[in-house]
C-alpha cells in the first residue's frame, strides 16, 4: 500500500495506513516505518512529514521528543542540538 507522508503501512500486505505518532515522522510516501525525531527537534502532532526544531533557549535532548524544554538557568542552546 502506498501511504501518504506522515503515515506508514503496518506490514507488507497492509490494507490501511497508520499515522506516525507524536515524536516521529515520515517524509516519504510508501514507507513502512516512522522515524523518531532527532535530538534537538520534536513533533507534537501525529501524522506529520517532518519534525520541528526547538526554538532558541529550548532543547529536546533525546530522540522521539514531543516537546522542547527550557534550558536550565545558566545554560543556553549553542548549536541547535547541544547545551552548554
Amino acid at each position: 500500500m502506498d501511504c501518504a507522508t506522515g503515515s506508514v503501512a503496518p506490514g507488507a500486505n497492509a490494507t490501511r495506513c497508520d499515522a506516525c505518532p507524536p515524536g516521529s515522522f515520515q517524509g516519504a510516501a510508501g514507507e513502512v516505518a516512522c522515524e523518531e525525531c532527532a535530538p534537538g527537534s520534536f513533533q507534537a502532532q501525529p501524522n506529520r512529514p517532518t519534525c520541528d526544531n526547538c526554538e532558541a533557549g529550548y532543547v529536546a535532548a533525546e530522540a522521539g521528543a514531543t516537546s522542547c524544554i527550557a534550558c536550565a538557568p545558566g545554560q543556553y542552546v549553542a548549536v541547535n542540538l547541544s547545551t552548554v
